[in-house]
């Protein structure tokens, strides 16, 4: 291939240097034994594709959701959205969900985790919360749930959400973007059937510690083959430029959201739910829905 180089066994030291990008073309100078060499090349978008690794990771056929509601209700009925406002930035950003200056929610979505020990973590400080305005002992639920094709990625979607390059949304989705990687959120669409619910895992809080108490499978649980979707919810129909591709690889480096909303219910207290800081302990990397 380059046979100068090849037959004098030349040292290459090889520089490249992004100088213009334009659209779907850029121009890269390569740096061949002291000579500069200019070389015009289309970049494919599939290289951005294959880069965006973690939108490729397999889909949960598990997720976990954090409810003070009974048991008996969620076996019974399971789990429906707040409303049908399934703009995803308005449910990952808490809008569409319940908050002090809110009394309504209109949220699409039901906010599950795949990662149990995150649900764990957010169970203990729910429970803490609500210690701080009641003062008997109060009971949290851990749901197992069997994943479905209408659970998204809300990873993946905050992405494409991303990779869309609408001004307008461009400086809330790189806010969200900096949250710590704590939460791997599956956005469930307007509803949980009840025959997807495989357990509850109750605990209570006694001198300031998680305790287990009971472990209730459903007996109307429906056992089958089925995991959350690989794309995500409604996934762009326009194609972004490479620049922005650029953007959202290098955004993407170990980055999750932290999707801060939409987890957990107690009505049978009051209905509205709070997003603020914790300040204690690990805790102050993140900030966490409180059910007050």
């Amino acid at each position: 291939m380059c046979p100068d180089i090849l037959n004098y066994g030349i040292n290459i030291s090889i520089a490249i240097f992004i100088s213009e990008v334009n659209e779907w073309r850029s121009y890269i100078y390569i740096l061949l034994g002291g000579v500069m060499r200019q070389y015009k090349l289309i970049i494919p978008l599939l290289f951005f594709c294959l880069a965006s690794f973690n939108s490729g990771a397999k889909p949960p056929d598990i997720v976990w959701r954090v409810d003070t509601r009974d048991h008996n209700e969620i076996f019974g009925v399971g789990f429906f959205s707040s409303g049908e406002n399934d703009f995803v930035l308005e449910h990952l950003s808490g809008r569409s969900c319940r908050s002090y200056d809110s009394h309504s929610a209109d949220s699409a979505f039901i906010s599950t985790t795949a990662d149990r020990e995150f649900a764990y973590n957010y169970l203990e400080r729910v429970l803490k919360n609500i210690q701080k305005t009641i003062t008997s002992s109060t009971k949290a639920y851990i749901y197992q749930i069997r994943a479905d094709a209408n659970m998204y990625s809300a990873d993946h979607s905050l992405d494409s959400l991303l990779r869309l390059g609408a001004s307008g949304i461009q400086q809330e989705v790189h806010r969200i973007f900096r949250y710590a990687p704590f939460l791997s959120e599956w956005m469930a669409h307007r509803r949980v059937l009840a025959e997807q619910v495989m357990s509850a895992t109750s605990y209570i809080l006694e001198g300031g510690r998680v305790i287990f108490n009971e472990y209730l499978p459903n007996p109307f649980y429906r056992q089958t083959r089925s995991s959350a979707s690989m794309n995500p919810y409604r996934n762009a129909l326009t194609l972004p430029s490479t620049l922005n591709m650029m953007r959202v690889w290098m955004l993407r480096m170990g980055i999750r959201p932290m999707v801060r909303a939409c987890f957990g219910n107690m009505n049978s207290m009051n209905p509205k739910r709070s997003i603020y800081s914790i300040n204690e302990g690990d805790s102050k990397m993140f900030k966490l829905v409180a059910i007050l």
